[in-house]
């Protein structure tokens, strides 16, 4: 090889890859990390939605509305037969869970019906738990 060529050779190439292989690598877990944060952000944020769209409608049209939490879906019974059409319903994401299956109705006032509601909902992405707390004024509180 002359002295005054330019240029990298193969090794030290390989070398560089090598390195930024092994800091990707070290990256990938915390991101899969802020991934299941977002999603555990948006899903609680979206049930929060979801509860108050069910509130404002039932003193708007004079009735009750439920919200209905099943295992991986949960939506606003729109029709109130009790059960979450495929309009209805919204899928939890992979790696999220939402914790008790129940029925959250509420009155044309806008207050829980007796008996619909004990407690909180819960949502969780294996590492971080919301929580979703009831009043029984229909008003609620992410924790």
């Amino acid at each position: 090889m002359r002295r005054n060529e330019f240029g990298f050779s193969l090794f030290e190439i390989a070398g560089l890859l090598l390195v930024l292989l092994a800091i990707t690598a070290a990256t990938i877990p915390s991101f899969n990390d802020i991934l299941l944060t977002h999603k555990l952000s948006s899903v609680t944020q979206n049930i929060s939605l979801q509860l108050q769209t069910a509130r404002e409608r039932a003193v708007k049209e004079n009735r009750s509305i439920s919200v209905l939490f099943r295992i991986k879906r949960y939506g606003i019974d729109i029709d109130d037969n009790g059960v979450l059409d495929k309009n209805e319903e919204i899928q939890v994401p992979e790696g999220i869970s939402v914790t008790p299956m129940m029925t959250v109705t509420f009155t044309p006032r806008g207050d829980l019906l007796p008996g619909s509601v004990t407690g909180s909902i819960f949502v969780s992405n294996g590492e971080e738990t919301k929580s979703i707390n009831f009043m029984r004024s229909g008003k609620f509180t992410i924790n």
